[in-house]
């Protein structure tokens, strides 16, 4: 499987990774494709099945229910880290980014990423975005039903359009 400038290989050869290793070597100047050794890794799929390692495949996690919420704690540190830039530009732009790109991007793991056990995990992530929308809204207290409400409705009906992922997941 390749996506733009990740490959997977799978193969029940041990060798496989050398061989391609090799195979881009002795063709790059034929192909011009240029393989980073330091990136090549092995990871052995019965290590995945018993939880021993996870597998990081564009933006979703592969692995045992210890590594998904490992995977998924780690998206809400840097999610956080990113939320708290957002506080330093006015609120308009803050909202917009928020709306438009930081909430959006964590959609594609209802897709991707088996999802079973790491409920506690997804609570955070709308927690997160929902507590930044009430400091925006300069909001102190309990936000009421229907003000979570109007967040999961789509911009063209006058919401915020930042979805629940609780509600929305799969």
């Amino acid at each position: 499987v390749s996506y733009l400038d990740n490959i997977y290989i799978t193969s029940t050869n041990k060798n496989a990774l050398e061989m391609a290793k090799q195979f881009c070597r002795e063709n790059e100047n034929e192909t011009g494709f240029v393989l980073n050794e330091e990136k090549c890794k092995y990871i052995d799929l019965h290590e995945i099945k018993t939880g021993a390692q996870r597998l990081d495949v564009l933006g979703a996690c592969i692995g045992s229910h210890d590594k998904r919420k490992l995977f998924l704690n780690d998206m809400t540190t840097t999610i956080s880290k990113v939320v708290e830039r957002l506080k330093q530009i006015p609120k308009q732009h803050a909202l917009y980014l928020l709306r438009n790109s930081t909430s959006n991007k964590l959609r594609y793991l209802l897709r991707t990423m088996n999802l079973n056990a790491v409920k506690e995990q997804i609570e955070n992530i709308d927690k997160l975005f929902y507590g930044t929308v009430d400091w925006l809204r300069a909001l102190e207290g309990d936000r009421k039903e229907y003000e979570t409400a109007f967040m999961g409705l789509p911009n063209r009906l006058g919401g915020l359009g930042m979805y629940s992922y609780q509600e929305i997941q799969p």
